[in-house]
């Protein structure tokens, strides 16, 4: 279950984020899948690999719009951080990153933020997700 908010950027705009998620996640081979749903609807197919040499996971995610660029997932104790390049039609880079601190178990700290110069950050959005039922 999320509960956050986002704020108004030149990417999203301020408004409560409120929905329920589904993950149904298998390991294949040395790679980790995941399927989303979000409200009943199917999100995103994503795969996670290790990249022993960058000492990163590589997530690849495919939504109904496409392969998206990749992130690199960096952890460092219970902070995963999310980082993705996405060229713009201009010829340049917008830089994304989600944070999650996980508290607990059971619920986890999230924020979503981009920048254009890989210093200044501005804040899109963030939140709490918190696990509602079991699975392993």
């Amino acid at each position: 279950k999320t509960e956050g908010q986002t704020f108004d950027t030149q990417f999203t705009k301020a408004g409560p984020q409120r929905y329920t998620t589904v993950r149904d996640c298998w390991r294949d081979g040395d790679a980790y899948k995941c399927v989303f749903v979000v409200n009943g609807s199917l999100q995103l197919y994503d795969i996670f690999n290790w990249h022993a040499a960058d000492g990163v996971y590589l997530q690849t995610q495919i939504t109904p719009q496409g392969r998206q660029p990749e992130f690199h997932v960096s952890v460092q104790d219970a902070t995963w951080t999310y980082a993705q390049d996405i060229p713009t039609q201009g010829g340049d880079v917008v830089h994304y990153r989600i944070v999650r601190s996980y508290k607990s178990a059971t619920s986890v700290d999230y924020s979503y933020e981009y920048s254009r110069d890989g210093k200044d950050w501005t804040l899109m959005a963030k939140g709490v997700e918190t696990r509602v039922n079991g699975g392993n």
